[in-house]
């Protein structure tokens, strides 16, 4: 079996999606009018994946949301919307992110299937995705369909910024509603990712193969491979994959699959497991636990300005409390990062972000402790912006980089 290099997969802590562009990868600004708050004035963006537009000015002259509180496809009122139209070119995975220019915005959005305006207000439409959770802060106020998401609706207040893909065919027809909750905003950036539907071969396997990441040597680990329905309870079938093994196959099938690795030694994994589609073997590293290496805690965020964890952290937490509690004699110093914007214009000082980064890597230190690990195993220290991934970050990607948690192998 030939093996491309170009294939290798380096799953740590990370989750790896590759996007097929759709179009040109064309981008366009609008400025948005009041008549853009109504479905009638909703605005195609079908032969774009980028647009950048102005604060949506008012809820319009139609409602066409109004619900309970509690209700997952439904705003439970309008504030400041606009409406965006997409025909489907050609069938493919849909991630987007709505993007506000100021952090601060907050940003709901429903994803309608109908075929027009007549069918939206007659309620002939079908509400695909939503996402009405309060605004992260850590993320910049970003929210979207992403594989960050586990759900396909996420109720208002706390919860996770980001809804589960979907699915697109080529010629159906979807508006795009998103609301902003607060007056006087500062516009967002819409970006469409297009990924292609691995179309599911009869008898195709896609093949993997566990290694070392420090000299890609091969290696066995305990193995557990389930989908994405069973991880969210829908089914109760068996596991797909279970054991101690070095390799594993799974079939071209186009769905979605979650992947656990444990091995003495090493930092257990817990991720989704984005498939290529090509029949060459995808490794899968796996970091040693060795004195000195260190790693960053993927997925550990905090609200804005504080060491409040936002709900999305807990499998990262629960991940490392396994690492923990599984390896008795592992000792580690617990390191706290974030991030300083480039050419910032802030007011607060260094003592501020110092105090800011010892105060979340505590927060996973207490985390630990409340759960039983010993004291004498774990340090905590908080290193405010003197050690960013990105010394200028230019970009939302290169500043979540900086404000991370990671730990440092003291002892083992």
């Amino acid at each position: 079996m030939k093996v491309k290099s170009s294939l290798i997969l380096w799953i740590v802590f990370v989750n790896l999606l590759v996007f097929d562009a759709m179009g040109q990868n064309a981008r366009v600004k609008f400025k948005l009018t009041s008549k853009n708050s109504d479905c009638s004035g909703a605005i195609d963006i079908s032969k774009f994946d980028s647009v950048e537009a102005s604060v949506p000015i008012g809820a319009g002259q139609v409602q066409n949301f109004n619900s309970q509180k509690g209700d997952l496809r439904s705003f439970e009122k309008e504030h400041n919307v606009v409406w965006y139209s997409l025909t489907i070119a050609q069938d493919a995975v849909l991630s987007l992110k709505i993007i506000p220019f100021q952090s601060t915005d907050d940003y709901d959005f429903l994803l309608i299937q109908a075929t027009d305006c007549q069918g939206v207000n007659s309620k002939a439409y079908e509400v695909v995705r939503s996402n009405i959770s309060r605004s992260d802060q850590e993320r910049e106020g970003i929210t979207g369909l992403s594989e960050e998401g586990m759900t396909p609706f996420v109720h208002e207040g706390k919860g996770n910024a980001f809804s589960v893909p979907i699915e697109v065919m080529q010629g159906e027809h979807y508006f795009l509603v998103v609301d902003n909750v607060y007056e006087q905003g500062q516009g967002h950036l819409l970006v469409m990712e297009w990924k292609t539907i691995v179309k599911p071969v009869e008898g195709q396997k896609q093949y993997f193969q566990i290694i070392d990441t420090k000299d890609s040597s091969k290696m066995t680990a305990w193995i557990k491979v389930f989908s994405r329905e069973q991880l969210q309870g829908q089914t109760h079938t068996d596991t797909l994959v279970t054991g101690e093994l070095g390799t594993f196959e799974l079939p071209m099938d186009g769905k979605h699959y979650y992947l656990e690795l444990s091995k003495e030694g090493y930092f257990s994994q817990s991720r989704a497991l984005d498939r290529i589609g090509e029949q060459d073997t995808l490794y899968i590293g796996m970091k040693s636990m060795a004195v000195g290496s260190t790693l960053v805690l993927e997925n550990i965020h905090f609200q804005g300005g504080s060491a409040i964890f936002t709900g999305n952290s807990q499998t990262a937490l629960r991940q490392l409390y396994k690492v923990m509690k599984d390896s008795p004699n592992l000792v580690i110093e617990i390191q706290g990062h974030v991030n300083l914007a480039d050419n910032s214009n802030s007011k607060k000082t260094e003592e501020y972000y110092n105090q800011l980064s010892t105060d979340r890597a505590k927060a996973v230190y207490d985390y630990l402790k409340k759960r039983g690990i010993s004291e004498d195993r774990m340090e905590y220290r908080g290193y405010g912006y003197s050690n960013m991934i990105n010394p200028r970050p230019k970009t939302v990607l290169q500043m979540e980089q900086n404000r991370r948690v990671e730990i440092l192998i003291l002892k083992n």
